[in-house]
């Protein structure tokens, strides 16, 4: 990794304001893996204004994970499969593959020995959307673009229901079957300067579904003949691994620069609570950013009630009067549900 150092970025710098803050894209070998889901290191950018004892680092939201009830710790997904028609949903958010970015600053850290100070800040999306996807044995992506919605808060829970009937339930669970994985995926884009001018940059994460159904079979269910439903995954369906997730503490004592007093953060021209407002979209839980709204499939029921016409509501009556009564139709076609943003 070279810092790039030039008159014609230093006087680009001074003339717009609107680059200040417009993190240094280092080379095309870190364009190439954000842009990948199944890449195994986590690039990160150097701001701009890095000085000799300072340095701002910006990282990508690359990963997504799968919210759980709070009190059980199981995830908010279920799976149910028959011949006739597949329903999956869950509830998600992004995430940081905080070990590999722990490995990039380290390395950063390596290479610049004299910097005294890293600040760390994610790179918020601009235009991004979830879209649900299968991997196939052959290693191609197919992708099911009915169900892809706009989300641009990281930390937002989204509700993913994704639904086929019919023909196109039979064709899916026969793929997964035969070795193929459930993914979710979430693509997103950002600015980021090169040299000469700003760029568009691509950030694409995915979440690997399967692995799931080993470690919490109860939330899988599939009918492959007449009788019962059984719990777990299908047969030789491939398994994957789960990702891990880390609580604050252990992100804090993994990388403490990510979690420094809001005080000594501060920089010129940014206030306090700027800083904490970005601090809390990575860390909502923390006791200085307030209760985090909770939101159920119950609530929003009670909302619909009082506020027909939401686009979120429009979302709970597709699931409760046009999936439910075609779910065993043999007359039904292709159906899919779109993501809800709570």
């Amino acid at each position: 990794m070279t810092l790039k150092k030039s008159t014609l970025l230093g006087a680009m710098l001074l003339l717009s304001t609107e680059l200040l803050a417009v993190p240094i894209l280092q080379n095309q070998g870190d364009r190439t893996m954000l842009s990948n889901p199944d890449a195994d290191e986590t690039p990160i950018l150097i701001d701009d204004a890095m000085t000799d004892k300072r340095a701002t680092l910006y990282y990508p939201w690359n990963a997504i994970k799968i919210l759980a009830d709070k009190g059980n710790r199981i995830p908010k997904l279920s799976f149910t499969a028959s011949s006739k028609g597949v329903l999956f949903t869950m509830t998600v958010s992004l995430d940081v593959h905080w070990q590999q970015l722990k490995e990039a600053v380290d390395n950063f850290k390596a290479a610049y020995p004299d910097i005294q100070r890293i600040q760390l800040k994610p790179l918020h999306p601009k235009i991004g959307g979830y879209i649900f996807a299968l991997r196939l044995p052959n290693g191609e992506r197919q992708y099911f673009p009915k169900n892809k919605v706009e989300n641009v808060m990281p930390t937002n829970q989204v509700v993913i229901n994704f639904g086929l009937v019919g023909d196109n339930a039979s064709d899916f669970i026969e793929t997964l079957m035969n070795g193929a994985v459930m993914e979710i995926h979430y693509q997103y884009q950002f600015t980021a300067l090169s040299e000469s001018q700003k760029i568009p940059v691509q950030v694409h994460s995915k979440l690997e579904l399967n692995g799931y159904c080993n470690t919490f079979p109860t939330l899988f269910n599939h009918q492959l003949t007449r009788g019962q439903f059984e719990q777990g995954c299908l047969p030789n369906m491939e398994i994957t691994d789960i990702p891990e997730t880390l609580n604050r503490e252990q992100i804090c004592e993994m990388l403490p620069e990510m979690c420094q007093p809001i005080a000594t953060m501060t920089k010129p021209k940014k206030s306090v609570a700027d800083e904490l407002a970005e601090y809390c979209q990575i860390f909502p839980d923390d006791v200085q950013c307030g209760k985090p709204q909770k939101a159920n499939f119950e609530t929003m029921k009670e909302i619909c009630k009082t506020e027909p016409n939401t686009p979120k509501c429009a979302m709970l009556k597709k699931i409760e009067q046009a999936f439910v009564p075609c779910f065993f139709d043999d007359d039904c076609h292709t159906f899919d549900i779109s993501i809800a943003e709570y």
